[in-house]
């Protein structure tokens, strides 16, 4: 069965994610739930995603945008991976994950197929005084990353608190930095492009593995590169940039060739990966997010090699990288 060659092909994914023991990273377990909601509490000037800046209406009622997956998908698309392999650790990640009306849905579901070792939240914790107890008793890790002048409604303490309660692992990160990521316009150098995959971390170090409407990208930002060069009237296939996960009778070895294939993606030309320069975080303005919003057929012209922090440019050792539960750079 195609099924079991993927669970023989598991020690030779696990050699090119440069993990031990489970699959950690292994498909969707960095932002699989990358869209389970598209808006954004807080208007962060940087968002690697195409998640759509918050308004006081989508908050109030916890709205969700058209292109969030639903929960049939959800499990189709884990019940599809589940008959290949166990992964470590099955992150749920937004936007603002803990916006999602069914988050309690999607992670009983989770728990239910059981693909994961572990399940996880990602959040900004603006909301996370709005949870149930029931979201506290799913979790086994959470991280939640504080940023500058944002009001937590709920102090540190008491995260603490539901963390020992409840036994999870919690993380809690103090961000100020954004880094430069995606990018509008495009490398039109190749040397530089293949600099740039080579040195990113987000398919080895991070495994930011993902699983989108029911295709594997080896990336967050691959996932969402058509979506948001979209939005800018720049045309953009990404069919080479992902995997069919349905009707696929090849799925393994298309998955195999996938992950082993050292050449950059064609996201790529668009992305700064890991090497984008740094910069200080902080929150848009409302009449800035309404001219940015109206104006969202406008690409950023700025040259991307101006946007890159040098130093971050060495190649990564993908057989001693690994993937792992701890912060994320955004």
């Amino acid at each position: 069965m195609e099924f079991q060659r993927l669970r023989e092909h598991a020690t030779l994914l696990q050699t090119l994610n440069g993990s031990e023991g489970d699959l950690d990273g292994f498909f969707c377990v960095q932002k699989y739930l990358q869209v389970l909601t598209n808006y954004l509490i807080k208007n962060c000037r940087s968002v690697v995603t195409v998640s759509e800046y918050s308004r006081d209406d989508v908050i109030d009622r916890l709205g969700v945008s058209s292109d969030n997956i639903n929960l049939e998908e959800f499990e189709r698309d884990l019940l599809v991976l589940k008959g290949g392999t166990t992964v470590g650790t099955l992150k749920l990640i937004g936007g603002e994950p803990t916006l999602h009306p069914q988050i309690l849905e999607f992670m009983a579901k989770a728990r239910e197929i059981a693909i994961a070792k572990r399940l996880a939240v990602i959040t900004n914790g603006t909301v996370l005084h709005r949870m149930p107890e029931a979201f506290w008793s799913y979790l086994d890790y959470l991280q939640v990353t504080f940023y500058p002048g944002i009001d937590m409604p709920m102090p540190r303490d008491e995260i603490r608190a539901k963390a020992k309660h409840y036994e999870f692992k919690l993380d809690i990160v103090d961000h100020g930095l954004f880094r430069h990521t995606v990018v509008d316009r495009k490398i039109e150098e190749p040397e530089l492009v293949r600099q740039i995959y080579e040195a990113c971390e987000l398919p080895t170090i991070h495994a930011c593995h993902t699983v989108r409407h029911g295709h594997l990208f080896k990336c967050s930002p691959a996932a969402f590169t058509a979506d948001r060069l979209g939005k800018l009237n720049i045309a953009f296939q990404d069919a080479q940039d992902c995997v069919p996960l349905h009707d696929n009778t090849d799925l393994v070895s298309e998955i195999e060739k996938y992950m082993a294939n050292t050449n950059p993606l064609p996201s790529c030309d668009y992305c700064l990966g890991t090497s984008g320069s740094d910069f200080t975080h902080h929150q848009l303005l409302p009449w800035f997010v309404k001219l940015t919003s109206s104006a969202s057929d406008t690409p950023d012209e700025t040259e991307p090699r101006t946007l890159i922090d040098p130093t971050r440019l060495k190649p990564i050792n993908r057989q001693d990288s690994g993937g792992h539960d701890g912060p994320q750079s955004p």
